[in-house]
């Protein structure tokens, strides 16, 4: 059995040992749901297995790669995680769009992407995690889009400052997803906007230049949410309705919510 401690392997990355494996070494269950042996699994870079694991049949090997999304981040290191992770995330749940995903696993991953940032992804890096979460702020079981949205509304105020973004990002990235989850074809996608919609608006009040550019945008979200308070399906009002406090509190500018307010006095 090889020692947990050894040296990392001639790729470059760290052994898969420890966290990474079930247990102190790979499971002979996970070892037999790749097709190859326990040894073998002790010398892949955590990318390869963690790639294996999610290609494979085994929902079991599925579920325990996606749980340790954020350890097998760690053992890649920053800059791998973000050019070749992240965009592996984003293919696979593009791809997840035409099968029947477990949705234990898409609810692993939306909490999962939130642990990545910003220990390991610095928030002004994490821009790219976004096309991720806004496809996890679509899907139809309600507790996955309700982490998604918790996630989102977490990364979104680290974005800034820091990073050097192109022109007009990330700003643009925003307001396009708000769109189009604002007036997607299907409710899910509604019922998330809702809930990100306050997070926006006041990231625009932290960060957007002063000028008419960034209250025309400011304008467009008042009347998505209203549009939102207002739409056909009951699940999207009540989603509105839900947000509204926070949705105002962002309009007013308060650094505060009410309910902090009310208890500091």
């Amino acid at each position: 059995m090889a020692d947990e401690g050894s040296s990392a392997t001639t790729t470059g990355h760290a052994p898969i040992a420890g966290p990474l494996a079930s247990g102190t070494t790979p499971s002979l269950t996970l070892a037999r749901s790749l097709n190859c042996d326990s040894n073998a699994l002790l010398s892949m870079p955590p990318f390869d297995l963690f790639v294996a694991q999610l290609s494979s049949d085994s929902t079991e090997a599925r579920v325990d790669a996606m749980k340790k999304l954020s350890i097998v981040g760690d053992a890649m290191g920053t800059k791998d995680t973000i050019e070749k992770l992240i965009p592996y995330l984003n293919d696979t749940i593009a791809k997840s769009e035409d099968s029947d995903e477990d949705d234990e696993i898409l609810l692993l991953l939306a909490g999962q992407l939130a642990e990545l940032v910003p220990g390991l992804v610095p928030g002004y890096e994490a821009m790219p995690l976004l096309p991720t979460l806004e496809r996890l702020c679509c899907i139809d079981e309600t507790v996955v889009r309700d982490k998604a949205v918790e996630t989102f509304n977490k990364i979104v105020p680290l974005l800034l400052p820091g990073g050097k973004y192109a022109d007009g990002m990330p700003f643009g990235l925003l307001r396009t997803t708000a769109q189009r989850l604002a007036s997607a074809d299907w409710f899910t996608a509604k019922v998330s906007a809702a809930g990100v919609l306050p997070t926006m608006y006041a990231f625009w009040n932290a960060h957007a230049p002063r000028g008419a550019a960034a209250d025309e945008v400011r304008r467009e979200f008042r009347i998505l949410f209203k549009d939102l308070s207002e739409d056909d399906t009951p699940m999207v009002r009540r989603s509105a309705a839900k947000n509204l406090g926070r949705f105002v509190e962002a309009v007013a500018g308060l650094t505060k919510s009410a309910d902090e307010m009310i208890k500091s006095g």
